[in-house]
């Protein structure tokens, strides 16, 4: 899905477009997400991804401003479970989970409810991110064939 597409900036039911994280109100989050519609043998799927796009609440308000959209996308970033970028390795909140609490919400699985992918007996992660260029492409990694 790297195409250069718009990036729709999703408002909480209030209206705000940056949300302040509870526990440090300096700091907050934009909800981004971009809707497809591709035809995958023979059927028309729709398919959405979303990226929390971080930052101080100051910073965020100006870099939204007054904008529904941005341009870009959001990709796919996946990776085995011992080599997590050190980029993604920010967003799994280290300091109140344990590791493994941590990667639950990433851990890439067969179907919604399935069981998680792995290749090799190493789990996969899922990562999304926001490319403001438009030009970064999904990065996938095979799993084992039986777990399909």
């Amino acid at each position: 899905m790297a195409t250069n597409q718009k990036v729709t900036i999703v408002p909480a039911e209030s209206g705000a477009v940056v949300r302040a994280y509870a526990n440090s109100p300096e700091h907050g989050y934009v909800h981004l997400q971009t809707v497809s519609i591709a035809v995958i043998n023979g059927w028309v799927q729709e398919s959405k991804r979303s990226h929390l796009l971080k930052g101080t609440v100051e910073v965020l308000q100006k870099f939204i401003a007054d904008k529904s959209e941005l341009p870009g996308n959001i990709v796919i970033c996946e990776c085995y479970e011992d080599e997590i970028p050190a980029q993604f390795k920010s967003a799994l909140n280290l300091k109140d989970l344990t590791l493994e609490e941590a990667i639950q919400p990433f851990l890439k699985r067969a179907g919604k409810d399935g069981p998680v992918l792995m290749k090799d007996g190493k789990r996969i992660l899922r990562f999304t991110d926001y490319d403001p260029s438009g030009k970064v492409a999904d990065t996938f990694k095979p799993h084992d064939p039986a777990q399909e």
